[in-house]
C-alpha cells in the first residue's frame, strides 16, 4: 500500500482526492480487520489536512516542527548543573535539521557542560 505508512502504533493514510481517500482508507481498514487488528474509533482522525507524529506536523507542505516541541523549550528552566545543560541539548538536538549550523550555536553551552562535568568529576 503506497498510500499508508505506520509510526509506532499510528497509521497515515495520504491521498490527493477525497474520493481517492474513501478509498484508500477503505483499503486499509479492510486488510487490518481481515488481520484480526481492531482499530478504536475514539483515536482515529479522518480527512485531516495536517497530522503530528513522532514531534512533526505532517502536511502537504512537508516536514515543520510541532509548534507545541517549540513552547517547551521556549520556556524550559535555565539549566544549572552540567546535567541539566545535556538534557537541554538533548531536547534542542530535535531541532537540528530546521535550525543552520545548530553545533555552532550551542557549541557555548557543550563546552560548559564539559567544564561542569569534569569538575563534577574530579
Amino acid at each position: 500500500m503506497d498510500y499508508a505508512t505506520s509510526f509506532i502504533d499510528d497509521i497515515v493514510v495520504y491521498s490527493k482526492t477525497m474520493d481517492e481517500h474513501i478509498v484508500h482508507v477503505r483499503s486499509v481498514i479492510d486488510k487490518l480487520t481481515s488481520v484480526n487488528l481492531i482499530l478504536n474509533p475514539d483515536k482515529c482522525h479522518f480527512a485531516q489536512l495536517s497530522v503530528y507524529l513522532l514531534g512533526f506536523c505532517v502536511s502537504n507542505k512537508g516536514l515543520s516542527l510541532d509548534i507545541r516541541k517549540v513552547a517547551n523549550v521556549q520556556h524550559w528552566p535555565t539549566p544549572q548543573t552540567g546535567n541539566e545543560i545535556e538534557r537541554f541539548l538533548g531536547v534542542i538536538n530535535y531541532f537540528r535539521e530546521h535550525i543552520p549550523q545548530l553545533s555552532v550555536l550551542t557549541s557555548p553551552l557543550d563546552k560548559l557542560r564539559k567544564v561542569v562535568v569534569s569538575r563534577y568529576n574530579e
